[in-house]
């Protein structure tokens, strides 16, 4: 997916607590079937383990099965030129975890912890909310002790419940929409990229529906082409998977040039073809069925510009800090094992995965 770019921040750098807040109070996925959801993806522009630039940030996260909980790598993380992750320095309790159960020769059906490269976005959840006052552990509302705010209550967004909603009965106010991030795995990765292939179909010069179509894609430099599309059949997950590690990174062609393929574009309804971009519509989308199984559809798009209000809340999140490493002494916790690395130094073990625009 191509990067957008993003917004300066003022600099402010979050506490550890209010980016877990973050981290664990905006989380979002799509419902299961036959429930949709409506959101709005927001681009933000961040560095990738790769060097390149993506609309997403990653992170590399491990999950506990005993433990029935995950934590994010404190080890310094790179994808090398055939598209795999690699270790390349830090320590990380989880990947040492990792590491002896495939000395062990235990097959990935029965390991006791697993990793894997997440991706997430940011995003805008379009549903109606009821702004409910937080309460503190006495029960007494809580409230802001410090800024402009300071001494006004703390509410929090919580999705109304439609016709027999209590919070509507108890008239508590409404606000329409949530600024929210959605972490995917690669499969559900590609699956989305599928869903932009086809939202790409659309033309939005000549407003065709499902009229564009991708001829090849070529070097930048030379023109030679580096992909034919109609060798692809993207219905088929390995022809898919293969045909977006060709279009999703950047290629180093013979003539000396290295950038990311350039998309040869036809309309069958106007002569400069404009696709339709995912971050210039609202979008509906499910998710079909279970665990690694499991599969995220979207089924309908609609091109929408954003309200002045929703407006305010698409501003990308500066994740480095939201998704930052987890500490040695946490992930000892979840594992139930030794910290054999002693305090934590700081910085070297605490790698800022990628920086956004507004990181620099």
């Amino acid at each position: 997916m191509a990067a957008h770019s993003a917004g300066k921040s003022s600099g402010f750098k979050r506490s550890r607590g209010s980016s877990l807040n973050i981290r664990w109070g905006a989380r979002w996925r799509p419902p299961k079937a036959p429930v949709t959801a409506k959101i709005r993806l927001i681009p933000g522009n961040y560095k990738g383990l790769d060097g390149n630039e993506y609309s997403y940030f990653q992170y590399v996260e491990f999950y506990s099965v005993r433990a029935n909980r995950n934590f994010i790598s404190s080890a310094i993380w790179k994808i090398d030129e055939d598209g795999k992750l690699v270790k390349a320095g830090g320590n990380c309790l989880g990947q040492d975890a990792f590491d002896a159960e495939i000395a062990e020769g235990i097959d990935r059906d029965h390991r006791s912890i697993s990793r894997r490269l997440m991706h997430v976005f940011n995003g805008i959840h379009l549903a109606w909310y009821h702004l409910v006052p937080v309460e503190r552990g006495d029960g007494e509302p809580a409230v802001y002790e410090n800024g402009k705010r300071k001494g006004e209550p703390i509410l929090q967004k919580v999705p109304c419940d439609g016709r027999k909603c209590d919070m509507c009965q108890e008239k508590l106010p409404k606000t329409f929409g949530k600024k929210i991030h959605w972490s995917l795995g690669f499969n559900h990765l590609v699956n989305l990229s599928g869903f932009i292939d086809e939202i790409e179909r659309d033309c939005a010069e000549c407003g065709g529906k499902g009229t564009i179509d991708k001829v090849t894609y070529d070097c930048g430099g030379c023109g030679t082409p580096i992909v034919v599309c109609a060798d692809f059949d993207l219905k088929d997950e390995k022809q898919a998977n293969e045909y977006s590690r060709l279009i999703g990174r950047p290629f180093i062609c013979k003539c000396g040039h290295t950038d990311m393929p350039v998309a040869q574009l036809e309309c069958s309804g106007c002569k400069d073809p404009m696709p339709l971009d995912i971050f210039g519509c609202d979008i509906e989308l499910k998710r079909q069925g279970e665990g690694t199984a499991s599969t995220v559809q979207v089924v309908r798009w609609v091109p929408t510009v954003l309200t002045d209000e929703l407006q305010e809340m698409a501003k990308p999140w500066n994740f480095s800090e939201i998704f930052a490493p987890d500490p040695l002494n946490i992930q000892a916790d979840i594992l139930k094992c030794r910290n054999p690395y002693g305090a934590e130094p700081g910085k070297e073990q605490a790698r800022e995965y990628g920086k956004a625009d507004f990181d620099k």
